[in-house]
């Protein structure tokens, strides 16, 4: 048997015999049974890959994406035709991927035996090493943020709301329970309700323990980082790389408002990448197309407005490549067979056929949500010193741009094409940041976070070409130092060992809100309005129904428009703003202070609670 199948392939049966296993002793759910599946999907792949990803620290690098989108992907689409999400159904989807991926590998590697990496087993430990040190301080980085729960932000209560939809519905579009207005569905981010919400259903873990999933994203994002620079200018080039991602202050910034749909879509980008750098260095083989096929689904999976920056960056490059055909005036064929058309367009046809589930699922979630708002509700003059020094630092920005001068400077790198793909990437930011000139809406200082993972690239790039070698890496760690010390922090092992104040009564006083409103006599006023601020905290933690008054820009689209405002329109008060509220039947408003001050003089209520925090005012019955 082990000459017919891979070894991956017997590797992922093994996890799956042993998920069995421990089902069976545990009786139920157990803490773990997702991590196995995960992981039996990754290690599926590998044999799939180009072979510039045929060693071990680049294969360890790159299997949480292909974990995680694999599973992502497969869930979506199982999801998408009808079928409830159970531990059965979550087994046997896996169960029939790991079983075809194997056959399919069987068969490829009697035809296309593949040869296995040739670099030193020193050499790769001190890779690994390296980057498990990487991971690290990632991970202590974004655990210092988010724990202990609450973590900042308010986005994280839409995740764990869904999760726990998820399991109670068995659906990745599940109904909204605690939803007003006219979209009550939850699905917008069906990558992550894949994952979280099979950490529910065969895990059996808290949703609440689910917060801390952003911060082993961002562990995770410069491990790819590492895979697509180190498969393309070397392991030292992709060590420097993921290091200064790790220490960039705009990688962290996600951690203070719970980006976590973000944090994923990037750790898909790199793979993007590296597939468009192996193609303009001519590798146009099935390994590479399906790389970029995968990526693309996995990064729509994962995060929609991620996909749209993608999709302008795949149109950039078609629009290149058909313009300097027509500069060399090379024939259709030779254009064909030389160009990057090819490829892309063989890549993006190979993600449609892989996400096709992703795609119905996305374009079913748009035509519920309605058309985007309008572009004037978002800031286009965003762009100023302070916004870049926040996000970026001036020491990291001062190492991207010496960075660019020596790639500039260096004959191999200037001729080295693959370094048009992170050079397409900057621009297609630009190019999104700009969409505002021809009205199409977006959230345009988004852009930042695209940008970053080029810069980074630059760094790796530049460093590990320059010689002497050591003078130029012992200058690279001076500043990395330096820019982790602003960014994290040299006390970072300290405070995550000594842990955080403990939460705030926020948490807690919500949830006995949700015990008066329980024991509420039926038919009495029920309804709870929240402020943008505290957002989707307040139905996840009350669990009753909410309106939330968010900005039309927060919403984003226009089915939600109108809920928001007739939120708005309680909070802003006065005689208008307490009609609205006996109509609607609100019992409690609850408010950040800082964001909503005066609520309780506006609707003339009573204050039942107030902290730094929250505010909660309990309007008086209607006349």
């Amino acid at each position: 048997m082990s000459d017919r199948l891979p070894r991956e392939g017997l590797a992922a049966a093994g996890l799956l015999v042993l998920d069995a296993l421990l089902r069976l002793v545990a009786g139920g759910s157990y803490p773990g049974a997702t991590f196995l599946l995960l992981v039996a999907c990754g290690i599926s792949l590998p044999p799939f890959l180009p072979r510039e990803l045929d060693s071990p620290s680049l294969r360890l690098a790159v299997l949480p994406a292909l974990a995680l989108g694999s599973f992502a992907i497969l869930l979506i689409s199982v999801s998408i035709v009808g079928i409830p999400l159970t531990e059965l159904s979550i087994r046997l989807a896996v169960l029939g991927l790991v079983a075809l991926l194997a056959v399919v590998a069987g068969v490829r590697g009697r035809h296309n035996p593949g040869q296995r990496s040739s670099r030193s087993v020193r050499k790769e430990g001190l890779a690994i090493a390296v980057l498990a040190g990487v991971f690290c301080l990632s991970l202590a980085a974004g655990w210092d943020v988010v724990e202990p729960f609450p973590p900042p932000g308010s986005d994280w209560g839409y995740y764990l709301l869904h999760a726990d939809e998820i399991e109670a519905q068995g659906s990745l579009a599940p109904d909204n329970p605690y939803g007003v207005g006219e979209v009550r569905t939850l699905g917008s981010y069906p990558g992550i309700g894949t994952i979280y919400g099979s950490l529910r259903i065969l895990d059996g873990v808290s949703s609440e323990s689910l917060a801390v999933g952003l911060a082993v994203a961002v562990a995770l994002t410069p491990l790819a980082m590492y895979a697509a620079v180190g498969a393309l200018w070397g392991v030292g080039a992709g060590l420097l790389a993921a290091l200064a991602y790790a220490v960039a202050p705009i990688h962290l910034e996600p951690l203070y408002w719970h980006g976590l749909a973000t944090t994923l879509g990037l750790l898909f980008l790199p793979l993007v990448l590296l597939a468009l750098g192996l193609g303009y260095r001519g590798r146009r083989d099935p390994p590479v197309v399906g790389l970029l096929g995968f990526s693309l689904a996995a990064v729509a999976a994962m995060h929609s407005v991620s996909a749209g920056l993608v999709a302008v960056l795949l149109a950039l490059l078609l629009l290149g490549d058909v313009l300097g055909g027509l500069v060399t005036r090379a024939g259709v064929r030779s254009w064909w067979q030389g160009g990057m058309a090819k490829p892309v367009l063989s890549g993006i046809a190979a993600g449609c056929v892989l996400g096709a589930g992703v795609i119905v699922h996305l374009r079913q979630q748009a035509a519920e949500l309605g058309s985007p708002v309008s572009y004037l509700f978002y800031d286009s003059d965003w762009l100023d010193t302070a916004t870049l020094e926040y996000y970026f630092s001036w020491p990291f920005l001062g190492l991207a741009a010496a960075s660019l001068v020596l790639v500039l400077r260096n004959r191999d790198s200037r001729r080295d094409r693959a370094l048009g793909a992170v050079a397409a990437l900057v621009l297609s930011a630009i190019l999104v940041s700009q969409l505002w000139r021809i009205q199409v809406a977006f959230e345009y200082r988004r852009v930042v976070y695209y940008t970053a993972p080029a810069l980074a690239i630059l760094i790796g790039v530049a460093v590990a070409r320059m010689r002497p070698r050591w003078l130029w890496v012992a200058g690279y760690a001076v500043v990395v130092a330096y820019i982790a010390h602003t960014s994290i922090g040299f006390r970072l092992p300290e405070r995550v060992l000594e842990g955080r104040d403990e939460r705030s009564e926020t948490v807690d006083t919500l949830r006995e809100l949700r015990i008066v409103l329980g024991e509420a006599e039926s038919g009495e006023r029920a309804l709870v309005v929240a402020d943008g601020c505290l957002g989707v905290r307040i139905p996840y933690l009350v669990q009753w129904p909410t309106t939330i008054a968010f900005e039309d820009w927060q919403v984003g689209f226009t089915k939600l428009v109108p809920e928001a405002r007739t939120a708005k329109a309680v909070l802003r008060g006065g005689a208008e703003g307490r009609r609205v509220a006996d109509e609607l039947g609100v019992r409690y408003v609850l408010v950040d202070p800082r964001c909503t001050p005066n609520v309780e003089a506006d609707l003339a209520g009573t204050t039942v609670f107030q902290g730094d925090e929250l505010l909660i005012v309990e309007l008086p019955k209607p006349a």
